[in-house]
């Protein structure tokens, strides 16, 4: 399982540190590139639209 799909679930299962380690991972304008350039961030933005939310937060769109 991908790391973009993992803060989903670590939210989902209320496990912070794992949700953590997944937003330092994607943070990374590197990382970031890559996971929105992927097909697996259309499925997100589906599936977890308010991760998507945050996550444009973070990165201050």
């Amino acid at each position: 399982m991908g790391k973009k799909k993992e803060p989903g679930l670590a939210d989902q299962h209320g496990c912070k540190c794992l949700e953590e380690a997944c937003w330092k991972f994607i943070m990374s304008r590197r990382n970031l590139k890559s996971i929105m350039a992927s097909n697996d961030f259309e499925q997100l933005m589906i599936s977890y639209p308010s991760l998507v939310k945050e996550l444009l937060a973070k990165v201050g769109y």
